[in-house]
């Protein structure tokens, strides 16, 4: 049986060289809502124009990856088809994705990522201090109130950043403590001679290679959060 359903892109077409077809999807949506906008106001087609292509790129860049066409396609058909969104403007009705109604969510400015990422860093890294760790707490208050991160990806963030702060208290705290196995041997005439050697250092090669680990994991961590929240606040600045 044949599939009826209509196209949400609003075209049948192969995208052209060069173009991918993630891409040619959005040109080719906007384009068919373009020409079905084509009678109506010029302020008001280009204030749905920009609404809608701004939406879709705020949703793709949702995503934290490049989007492939079927991520494109889900997008657009959540969107409705050409036709109805043009339906909607023609009879009066206001464009839901223009820019003037778009409401961003909280604390999305392009500021937002570097500041929250470096101060959860420098928080970890410097956490034998006191300050330190205010700093840390001013990122995770940041981290968790943006809306430019998923709750996965602000529990990990907070999640790992804190472990390898509490861990590098731990290996420093480790560092302080030298451990000694002394013995005491008696000789002729009373006196006692006494010798101290440092314990096997097995225990604490295996603390440092653990704290290490779980550093190095914040720290792409807080580089994956930094990227993709700068990403999502461009998207919606």
């Amino acid at each position: 049986m044949t599939d009826t359903r209509p196209d949400p892109t609003g075209s049948a077409a192969g995208p052209p060289p060069g173009t991918s077809p993630a891409t040619h999807a959005v040109d080719a949506y906007l384009d068919e809502l373009a020409r079905m906008l084509a009678h109506a106001d010029p302020v008001e087609r280009a204030d749905v124009l920009g609404g809608v292509r701004e939406h879709v790129d705020a949703r793709l860049a949702e995503l934290g990856r490049p989007p492939t066409e079927a991520d494109v396609t889900a997008v657009l058909t959540a969107l409705g088809p050409p036709e109805q969104v043009a339906g909607e403007a023609s009879a009066g009705a206001p464009a839901p994705f223009a820019p003037r109604r778009k409401r961003p969510g909280t604390l999305t400015g392009t500021w937002v990522p570097l500041v929250t990422t470096l101060a959860l860093f420098l928080g970890f890294l410097g956490s034998a201090l006191v300050l330190p760790w205010v700093v840390w707490l001013v990122g995770a208050v940041l981290l968790g109130v943006s809306t430019l991160w998923t709750v996965r990806e602000k529990v990990l963030g907070i999640g790992l950043s804190l472990v390898a702060g509490i861990g590098l208290i731990a290996l420093l705290a480790a560092s302080l403590l030298v451990a000694e196995v002394c013995t005491t041997i008696g000789v002729e005439g009373g006196e006692t001679t006494t010798t101290c050697e440092g314990t096997t250092p097995v225990d604490g090669i295996v603390l440092v290679a653990i704290i290490g680990a779980v550093v190095v994991a914040a720290g792409v961590t807080l580089v994956v959060l930094l990227r993709r929240g700068h990403a999502r606040a461009q998207a919606l600045a």
